[in-house]
């Protein structure tokens, strides 16, 4: 990315060129801090001088190796904040949202006052090998029409905002509003639910009055970092995000990387995960609201976070958003001139960077598509100040006023009082020399290698994946929206179908260019497989692809809209990572825009009707067994999971497909999808005998 473009802002980039010593990196960590206690880290990092309205959700921690908690789902009256032309106002929305109801976690005690329903959910800590117990109990109220049922399709306004009533079909369109499930985003856990163990099935089914008991365990070769987890069953996964049900799911590194770096600088930790809060279904924007949906942080409107001078801090960013396609965080100045602080990205998705990227991108401009998590030092200036921690929509079209900019779906809906919201602030950011900073100035030591990483690339930085020779190719398309009142169709599939819409009884089949048309490329367990994934998208929107289950290297980026595409500058740091050959892992990826004309226009092929130039994405990932645990405690590495684009209305309707890994000369199975239901688990009988739920 570029640099930011303000003079006498402090810069990382000198000083870790003089730190990045690679050879001495693991030793100085290894070396560094014995003990540990949690608690006494977490407290040594929230000094009492300190007194955020920044407010970091509900925390629960695993407990001798356990993680243990009661998660209901219900429907609550709870407040929103906006904000308009400086005044807060407080709406009451009916939002379904998730409730902490019980855990072993002694930080809490029977009959909490804080288990109460709010957004965003807990924020749930674990390590590797740890167990995952978390009991969820669907009490969201049962169907009482057919438009509440899971088996019809809800109405919205069509995207041309005319009101007439949508036009998809069953069972790619909205539909069983209150039904829902877990998906444990960026976790490498088992995506099946057998007698023993429940996984990250997100073909599960809970409907109201039914409850699960999620029960595995972390495998070792999980990578530690900021992960999270959200409903994903089929047809009402975007409502229920949009309505707030999200919450981080952070998995420590107890003997190296990241985390013994930040609690041996006694760095001050913050979760800030932003959404959209929102009750319509037509993901447009506050469509029943007074006033729009400005994106809030931790639940909080604009709230604000105190650093010392020179005081380094470490930030989680979860972007738990639900439709925008392209977001831009940056700092920006209030009223007074001077420096800003440095930021310096650390990890993407959960997955810490190597040392040679460390430092390598040090501007205050920071891309995120949809469900992408990103991990920041954070180093304030040494002057008083208060700076604006801001996020625009399509950065490309206001780059040069840095002005907010509303998203496309967006504009003709927003009307006379969303055209006069002229920014989507975030938090403030103050530095006061009142305060005392738990840690000042650079740290003399870079953490080493995430053991993730470590055990992926064992020769680091020199090796990594090897790329496939004969890629997989995965296309996400949409069609053009002329056909009012048929609103934006949207498919996932391959180079020679790629009109293809979710049908969650069909396994899709990755496959590589053979001399007479494709060849299938099962999803072998243990191997190693590259994927070109493009963007056909006659609509310039840029994807997110995101898969479950094992994050990818990004090894090329093709771009071909240039600095006309919102996040060429990203595209531009995945590209000078992998030709350090030190490639950045991440779990989605917006995906480039195709060539654009000089309106900005895609350029069409006239025979197809699809981009002459589309852009793409070539990643390759790794079908990893599970380490330190066997099936009967982790569960089956192989299973039935999905990929899909992370705008989750596209998702829901059409653009996503079913994956299957498969162990060496195992078939192919189909999976049986929304069809066989199964006996949910009933209360009291979870614990002690976790049932699989049932699918619909």
């Amino acid at each position: 990315m570029p640099h930011a473009r303000v003079a006498g802002r402090p810069s990382f980039r000198p000083l870790l060129r003089d730190l990045l010593c690679i050879a001495s990196l693991s030793a100085a960590i290894i070396a560094g801090a014995g003990g540990y206690s949690a608690r006494g880290a977490a407290a040594a990092q929230r000094p009492a001088s300190y007194q955020d309205s920044l407010v970091d959700p509900l925390v629960v921690r695993s407990v001798n190796g356990v993680l243990n908690a009661t998660l209901d789902v219900t429907m609550a009256d709870l407040p929103v904040m906006r904000r308009d032309s400086g005044k807060v106002r407080t709406e009451t929305l009916p939002l379904r949202a998730y409730t902490l109801a019980a855990t072993t976690d002694p930080a809490y005690r029977p009959n909490d006052p804080r288990f109460t329903p709010r957004f965003p959910g807990p924020t749930f800590r674990v390590r590797p090998g740890d167990l995952v117990q978390i009991w969820l109990r669907n009490k969201l109220p049962p169907p009482t029409s057919p438009s509440d049922s899971n088996h019809v399709c809800m109405t919205y306004p069509a995207s041309s905002g005319s009101g007439t009533a949508q036009r998809d079909t069953f069972q790619d369109c909205f539909h069983g509003p209150n039904y829902t499930n877990i998906h444990y985003h960026g976790m490498h856990v088992t995506p099946d639910s057998t007698s023993t163990v429940v996984g990250d099935d997100v073909l599960m089914v809970i409907a109201p009055g039914d409850s699960v008991l999620y029960s595995f365990r972390v495998p070792m070769n999980q990578s530690p970092g900021t992960h999270w987890y959200h409903p994903h069953k089929h047809g009402s996964v975007a409502i229920q995000v949009a309505n707030g049900m999200a919450g981080a799911f952070i998995v420590e590194e107890p003997s190296g990387g990241l985390d013994r770096f930040t609690r041996r600088h006694t760095l001050r930790e913050h979760l800030i995960g932003f959404q959209q809060i929102d009750t319509t279904l037509g993901l447009l924007n506050a469509g029943n609201t007074a006033l729009p949906a400005a994106p809030l942080v931790n639940g909080q409107s604009v709230p604000t976070l105190y650093m010392a001078p020179g005081e380094m801090q470490r930030w989680r960013i979860v972007n738990e958003n639900v439709t925008r396609n392209t977001k831009t965080i940056e700092f920006t100045f209030e009223d007074r001139p001077g420096a800003e602080p440095a930021v310096v990205e650390v990890a993407r998705d959960g997955v810490q960077f190597s040392p040679a990227n460390l430092g390598a991108d040090t501007d205050t401009v920071l891309q995120m598509a949809a469900g992408n998590r990103l991990d920041l030092i954070v180093h304030a200036p040494p002057t008083a100040g208060t700076h604006h921690f801001r996020v625009r929509h399509n950065p490309g079209s206001g780059r040069r006023t840095r002005e907010p900019v509303l998203p496309r779906q967006t504009r003709a809906l927003r009307g006379a009082q969303q055209a006069a919201n002229t920014t989507y602030l975030l938090f403030r950011v103050v530095v006061d020399p009142a305060r005392k900073g738990s840690s000042t100035g650079l740290p003399a030591r870079i953490p080493n290698l995430a053991s993730f990483l470590a055990a992926n690339v064992p020769a680091y930085p020199r090796r990594n994946l090897p790329p496939s020779r004969n890629p997989a190719v995965v296309v996400f398309t949409d069609t053009a929206s002329h056909t009012v009142p048929h609103p934006t169709q949207f498919f996932l599939g391959s180079a020679r179908n790629a009109f293809q819409r979710f049908n969650d009884t069909v396994v899709f089949v990755p496959s590589r260019p053979g001399p007479r048309g494709e060849i299938p490329m099962p999803m072998i367990l243990d191997s190693t497989q590259s994927w070109r994934v493009v963007n056909h998208s006659v609509n310039n929107i840029n994807h997110p692809f995101h898969i479950h289950i094992n994050p990818f290297q990004v090894d090329s980026v093709h771009a071909p809209a240039g600095a006309k595409d919102p996040f060429y500058p990203l595209y531009q740091e995945l590209r000078a990572a992998s030709r350090r050959r030190s490639p950045i892992w991440l779990d989605v990826v917006p995906l480039p825009s195709p060539a654009l004309d000089d309106s900005g226009k895609v350029i069409l092929n006239p025979r197809t009707g699809l981009p002459a130039n589309p852009g793409y994405v070539f990643i390759t990932q790794r079908y990893d067994s599970f380490t330190g645990c066997k099936d009967a405690k982790c569960g089956p590495p192989t299973g039935h999971f999905v990929m899909h684009c992370h705008i989750l209305g596209h998702e829901e309707r059409g653009m996503m497909q079913v994956l299957e890994v498969v162990r060496p000369g195992q078939r192919l199975s189909k999976p049986s999808g929304h069809g066989a239901p199964r006996p949910a688990a009933r209360p009291g009988r979870g614990r002690a005998q976790p049932q699989p739920g049932h699918r619909h």
